[in-house]
């Protein structure tokens, strides 16, 4: 149900089994979940119904240093968070995203993807997602898509990507929540920071709808706003309590990803890998590095992106009228080839606190987007892998047009995916939350959201986010 703020000062006064702070695809799915349990659940959202005003929305503004950053464009502060603006792909993590690689420090997972796979089940349910099959020699129908061919020791595969109608989660579960006898929904109420008692547990002080303080007590907590804001709340908690949650790695690793239109291909054959449907939903797919490639040492997990393309005359006749080439072809298809990665978990790329105050009175953002050079040198890498393989298999020739990374003051197109800033770990010296998600030297308070990814892979997290508040909901629910 949704209440008022008498309501919520009573639950304030009394408590519930737990609180979340966030109502978007993570505290939503958390909190119906909980509730199916038999648990009473206290979800705050800092907005409201529609979107916010530019006055609604001053807790969001902040600034970048290093690579410009769409900080506030990249975030909603209402009900159903950023699913309001989600493009609806899905795809679980690469089994070998979870792993370490000898040549990238802080990569690695404390669970496997055996451990999230039944989560994964429940989390395509939840998004409305038809098909859960990824392999495309198992899907009926792929042959719309008209894919590069790969033998099973390229260093190449072709992967597939589903999706979500999208799910608009305030839109799709606003009717749950309200009929919902244990969740109590309180709009227009921020966090203001966390506090712990002698006794070692957390409470929440908030500012709810009529701009009050009001001091929240629960047998567990979970914060849910996303990268930035969650890892704003534990910086901005500890620096004004002088208490210690978390650890040092709260706000380092900040990652999102971003692309790179790397080279044109001259195809000797139609290729096509855009989004089509077939008798289990529809599908679209992409170029990835395969398992053996993954496992080499400092090598990350990336994709490539094939859009049909105006003729290069650079990628003309010549190549069609040589038989080494083409055989004889009298034409070929021309596509723009775009590299899609994220990065290597980077200390230095962080969430800091301004002395700036918002209108709140709680310290700004600033965002210190940093990308390792050898994250472009990967990227580089594929692609000119990519050349030669097309090449040697007869398959394409390509112009490679970016060899250098871009300038560090030109923007990036990126995901809006805010990952890696309170991320999951086997212990305090290398992250924020453990394998439960719970905050390192508490006992009471969790983190979900893309913020506990330790790496990120290529693919979006929304579907990972839903699955890891599914497998969350079964460990609270078990405690409390």
């Amino acid at each position: 149900m949704f209440i008022d703020t008498q309501k919520l000062d009573q639950l304030a006064d009394h408590g519930t089994d737990v609180a979340i702070i966030g109502a978007g695809p993570a505290g939503i799915t958390l909190a119906l979940k909980l509730s199916a349990k038999g648990k009473s659940v206290l979800l705050i959202e800092a907005g409201g119904f529609e979107y916010p005003t530019q006055e609604e929305n001053d807790p969001y503004v902040g600034r970048t240093v290093s690579r410009p950053y769409p900080l506030e464009a990249s975030r909603l502060r209402y009900f159903g968070g950023c699913s309001n603006h989600w493009g609806g792909w899905v795809r679980p993590l690469d089994r070998e995203d979870f792993e370490a690689n000898e040549g990238i420090p802080y990569s690695g997972w404390p669970i496997n993807y055996d451990s999230l796979a039944p989560y994964y089940d429940e989390a395509h349910k939840i998004c409305e997602v038809r098909g859960s099959e990824y392999s495309p020699e198992r899907i009926n129908g792929i042959d719309q898509l008209n894919l590069f061919s790969f033998d099973k020791d390229s260093a190449f595969r072709n992967s597939i990507f589903r999706f979500s109608p999208p799910t608009r989660f305030g839109d799709r579960y606003r009717a749950e929540i309200k009929n919902s006898p244990s969740v109590y929904c309180a709009l227009n109420t921020q966090l203001l920071h966390i506090e712990r008692g002698e006794n070692g547990k957390c409470h929440l002080v908030l500012l709810n709808a009529n701009k009050k303080r009001v001091t929240v007590h629960s047998k567990r907590y979970v914060l849910a706003m996303g990268g930035i804001e969650n890892a704003r709340s534990l910086l901005y908690s500890n620096e004004l309590n002088r208490i210690n949650l978390g650890s040092d790695w709260i706000g380092r690793c900040f990652m999102d990803h971003f692309a790179l239109t790397t080279s044109r291909i001259l195809a000797r054959t139609a290729i096509n890998y855009d989004r089509t449907t077939n008798s289990s939903g529809d599908v679209m797919g992409r170029i990835t590095p395969s398992a053996s490639m993954l496992h080499q040492p400092g090598f990350g997990n990336l994709m490539i992106d094939v859009y049909p393309a105006d003729e290069d005359k650079s990628l003309g006749a010549s190549y069609l009228e040589n038989p080494g080439f083409f055989q004889g072809l009298s034409r070929g298809w021309h596509y723009t080839l775009r590299v899609v990665t994220g990065h290597r978990p980077n200390r230095n790329s962080r969430v800091r606190l301004d002395s700036n105050l918002d209108v709140n009175g709680v310290p700004r953002t600033i965002l210190d987007w940093n990308i390792a050079e050898e994250d472009f040198e990967n990227a580089s890498f594929f692609i000119t892998k990519f050349a030669t393989t097309m090449g040697a298999t007869g398959q394409g020739r390509l112009k490679i047009q970016i060899k250098e990374p871009p300038e560090i003051s030109r923007p990036l197109g990126v995901g809006m995916h805010h990952i890696g800033t309170t991320r999951m770990a086997s212990n305090h010296e290398f992250g924020v939350v453990d394998s439960d998600c719970k905050v390192f030297g508490t006992s009471d308070l969790y983190v979900a959201g893309s913020s506990i990814f330790p790496t990120c892979g290529y693919s979006n997290p929304t579907l990972t986010i839903v699955a890891l508040a599914v497998r969350l909901a079964d460990h609270i629910g078990e405690e409390v």
